[in-house]
């Protein structure tokens, strides 16, 4: 139940945060579309042309027809059907995310954590607005959660329908499709023998001949296979020069890399450290990283980076078992925190001084030089959130380094004596 008003609450504030500043729900404050109160039905049913038009979005059909469906049959406005669906899928992810992190043997408290990560991070809160543009991934995420939980309970047939429909939903998730079934497949420890790799090449295989099959038909019957192979030859593979016009398009990608992915990477690289890490666990920690350097590569180079969300894919196999992960890490830090400062306050205080000091330093630097475009009048919460993961990221780098050093100290009296 706790999980649930988790949720309720986070996505409570994103609505209210979406409709009092320039998003997609407003059409971006009305500027460009017309508001229909406090939304805009042109700027969603706009945002419904063009899916249904450009060949680039036109095969991503789940969220395009569910939004003509619930204008057809029930009559809503295009606004309230959007934020409907946006937000019903949103949750669906978020209890996902506890789901599987129970099913992972987590705790209660320890999914509920991993459910305040996920609705935290950047490409989740700030969901649909400029430039995050939202729209196919909440369908997305649930197909792939959805994924991760039959895979990992061997219901194969099951794995396969879910994510041939998260191909459909958006066909970057073939991405993370061999790392969730070469190394998230089996709990045994024997998943490289021969008849294993044979089983997962198959059960890669099959989903993605599916989606090929309809793929073909879908654009055939509606006119676009041409027009999709002229777009995937000739502008697809050209965004890389988008994302590196200028210095500020530069440093802007370099952001939209680092602000979805630092935190959980640094919690994860913190807990493998102090904590004794399980088989499976290192497994979905090999998936993490391959995805990652795969997924970087192709955004950078075939998508507009700016995007953040499309680097935050490789997180479904991180946010469903990070609440442990960053309890572990802050009960070791506590402890030892706890100590020292009871111990050596003068020393615990000047390194408090050190840490704000070198936060108010970095934090100077990231607002000069991080300017997001395309923010519509939102680059002040885009700035905050930086702010906020860069204080957050010297907390961790200082409580460790200050750690270290106690340490090493200790040792050396105890050397001495």
């Amino acid at each position: 139940m706790r999980y649930i008003w988790v949720s309720l609450v986070f996505l409570a504030a994103m609505l209210v945060l979406h409709i009092l500043f320039p998003s997609m729900l407003n059409g971006f404050g009305g500027e460009v579309y017309k508001l229909n109160g406090v939304l805009s039905d042109e700027f969603i049913k706009a945002t419904l042309d063009y899916h249904n038009i450009l060949p680039a979005f036109a095969r991503r059909p789940i969220m395009s027809f569910f939004l003509e469906f619930f204008h057809i049959t029930f009559g809503l406005r295009y606004s309230i059907a959007f934020i409907l669906l946006g937000f019903a899928t949103l949750f669906c992810s978020g209890m996902l995310v506890a789901f599987l992190g129970r099913m992972f043997g987590l705790t209660k408290k320890a999914a509920q954590v991993s459910v305040v990560f996920f609705y935290s991070g950047m490409t989740i809160f700030f969901a649909f607005f400029g430039p995050m543009y939202s729209y196919d991934d909440p369908f997305q995420y649930v197909f792939l959660l959805l994924s991760l939980c039959f895979l990992y309970t061997r219901r194969y047939v099951l794995f396969v329908v879910v994510f041939f429909f998260a191909l459909v939903a958006r066909e970057t998730s073939i991405i993370l499709l061999p790392t969730m079934v070469f190394f998230c497949f089996s709990k045994d420890k024997h998943m490289w023998s021969f008849s294993c790799i044979w089983f997962k090449v198959v059960l890669c295989a099959i989903p993605v001949l599916m989606y090929g099959l309809f793929l073909f038909l879908f654009l055939q019957h509606t006119n676009m296979l041409a027009p999709t192979q002229e777009y995937m030859g000739g502008e697809r593979f050209v965004h890389w020069q988008f994302n590196f016009q200028s210095m500020q398009f530069g440093v802007e990608t370099v952001f939209s890399i680092i602000l979805p992915l630092l935190i959980p990477t640094m919690v994860l690289w913190y807990y493998t450290k102090h904590h004794t890490v399980t088989l499976f666990e290192k497994r979905l920690t090999y998936a993490y990283i391959v995805s990652i350097i795969i997924n970087t590569i192709i955004v950078v180079v075939t998508a507009r980076a700016r995007e953040a969300r499309l680097f935050a894919l490789p997180l479904i196999f991180l946010w469903p078992i990070l609440g442990k992960y960053a309890l572990v890490v802050m009960s070791y830090w506590g402890k030892r925190l706890y100590v020292i400062a009871k111990k050596q306050r003068t020393v615990f205080v000047r390194y408090c001084v050190y840490y704000v000091f070198f936060v108010t330093l970095v934090a100077s630097i990231v607002r000069y030089a991080y300017r997001p475009t395309a923010a519509w009048g939102f680059e002040r919460g885009y700035k905050l959130y930086a702010l906020g993961v860069v204080a957050v990221y010297c907390f961790m780098v200082f409580v460790e380094w200050f750690l270290k050093k106690q340490a090493s100290k200790h040792k050396k009296v105890g050397r001495c004596t």
